[in-house]
């Protein structure tokens, strides 16, 4: 029996009636799925792992909301190996255009452009730090393979001090911003 499509003939062509949208990223734990990240942990999961594309984050600015668009980021992490704990260094440029905000703003003055850049600065920062506090201290959860970095870097003292490694690991974030878009009539309405 033949389906629906454009041709009689099976193998021509055919309309796709329905599309499959996929939203969530799954974390695993000992090959077993343990939950999803929240859309703002999947950006973050992308920020460490340098894969984040043409993202949309949203803050506020004097209680206004601001959207940017993330068109770069560069991610890089730094390992530390203290007495009993391990010190990551998590610092991330991010290039962003201003694509929204629900208020007049002159984007042509330095000091507006500073403090746009400084809101999405520490949104960043806090969805970073939620990241952290989540995946690693609350889920237990190494997805962004914070212990493949450390055995890589300290091999043998790191294995040896390994056994519940995510409970000692402290975090350092640091963001910058750069909004690429500035002066613009997009913008400054």
């Amino acid at each position: 029996m033949q389906k629906k499509g454009k041709s009689g003939k099976l193998t021509e062509s055919s309309e796709v009636e329905s599309k499959v949208l996929v939203s969530n990223v799954a974390y695993f734990k000992e090959e077993k799925m343990e939950g999803y990240l929240t859309e703002d942990e999947a950006k973050v999961y992308n920020i460490i792992s340098n894969d984040i594309k043409n993202s949309i984050i949203v803050t506020k600015i004097e209680d206004k909301d601001a959207a940017f668009e993330i068109v770069d980021s560069k991610c890089k992490t730094k390992l530390d190996m203290l007495d009993n704990s391990f010190k990551i260094n998590i610092n991330a440029e991010i290039k962003a255009n201003l694509s929204e905000i629900k208020m007049k703003i002159d984007t042509n003055k330095i000091e507006n452009i500073e403090k746009l850049e400084n809101a999405l600065k520490i949104k960043i920062e806090e969805m970073i730090n939620s990241y952290v506090d989540n995946m690693v201290h609350k889920y237990k959860a190494d997805i962004s393979g914070f212990g493949e970095m450390l055995y890589k870097k300290y091999g043998n003292k790191f294995e040896q001090n390994s056994s519940d490694y995510l409970d000692r690991l402290d975090f350092d974030v640091e963001v910058k911003v750069k909004i690429e878009n500035e002066g613009s009539e997009l913008i400054s309405r």
